[in-house]
């Protein structure tokens, strides 16, 4: 696999990092866009986003990767050196590969933002977080979340395209009553990692926020399992590997770190429980025979979340 030279492109109300990709089963762009008001703040030095994105896609056709400029020195490490071996260790079928970059670039981008991200799909884990993060009155200062993230690369399923702007809609509510700024990054990453969303999941949102390293300095992401469960290791169960991963996907400027791990999930739903905006924007969902954004109160998850409630009282 060869990642191009990265492009800059610039429209009116948007800014669009494209590579030209070449594997052996052909060419494609792979690009993440976006709003232009954050062109200052996107980082075009670096194919960090790129490599990390498609790493997983690069392990399954079992190619090299090559990449026509710098990555993160720190990055490029712990990918080449950790990341892959225990991606493997969960996906067996996926291929030991090497990776080859132009240049590494072991220095901190300029800006360098202190800003604090985390993206929020309205479920237990994405609010305990911000309970713990943002809406505790007593938080670290380098560590309070000050944006929101909308990674549209593929949450949603085969059905992404219609169910996006829906679901941005609400989650465009829930940041604005919260106070939080919103961005949104868009990516046609899906389009190209055509397998299960699950086990590509921690990669291809790290790899959307990695386009911002210029304006985030930390990127919260809300764990679902905790500390003790990754004694239960299952191949099966992606969650589970997540202490092992998050470590490895960190640059000089961009720090990756894993949080809610302290709690098991009624913990976190009793937390959640004491969250005002939780009443309104609470979204549990996983039920993907409703074409709506709207809790079906029948999946396991819904069901999960309305007993553990009821118990609760």
């Amino acid at each position: 696999m060869q990642i191009g030279k990265l492009q800059k492109i610039l429209d009116h109300d948007s800014v669009k990092l494209v590579s030209n990709v070449q594997t052996s089963r052909g060419k494609f762009d792979l690009w993440f866009a976006v709003d232009r008001k954050y062109e200052d703040y996107t980082v075009d030095e670096n194919l960090d986003a790129f490599l990390l994105g498609l790493l997983p896609h690069a392990m399954v056709l079992g190619e090299d990767i090559y990449l026509e400029g710098q990555v993160s020195e720190k990055l490029y490490y712990n990918l080449s050196r950790y990341y892959i071996q225990v991606k493997r260790v969960g996906n067996p079928d996926w291929h030991q590969i090497s990776i080859y970059p132009s240049e590494l670039n072991s220095s901190r981008f300029t800006p360098s933002g202190n800003g604090v991200a985390t993206g929020f799909s309205g479920g237990i884990d994405s609010f305990c977080l911000l309970g713990d993060y943002y809406f505790k009155p007593v938080v670290p200062e380098h560590y309070k979340v000050t944006h929101l993230i909308y990674n549209n690369v593929g949450s949603l399923g085969e059905d992404y395209k219609i169910l996006s702007p829906k679901d941005y809609i609400r989650v465009s509510r829930f940041a604005e009553e919260a106070g939080l700024p919103l961005i949104k990054i868009d990516s046609n990453l899906n389009d190209i990692l055509t397998g299960d969303f699950l086990p590509t999941s921690f990669s291809r949102n790290a790899a959307a926020v990695m386009i911002l390293q210029k304006l985030f300095s930390k990127y919260l992401y809300a764990s679902s399992h905790r500390h003790e469960d990754f004694l239960k290791f299952n191949e099966y169960e992606v969650g589970y590997m997540e202490h092992l991963i998050f470590p490895f996907l960190s640059t000089e400027s961009f720090e990756t770190i894993l949080a809610g791990t302290e709690y098991i999930r009624t913990e976190k739903t009793k937390k959640v429980a004491e969250l005002e905006l939780s009443y309104k924007y609470l979204f549990v969902c996983i039920n993907s025979k409703i074409k709506d954004i709207k809790n079906c109160s029948q999946c396991i998850k819904c069901v999960r979340t309305m007993l553990t409630l009821d118990m609760l009282g």
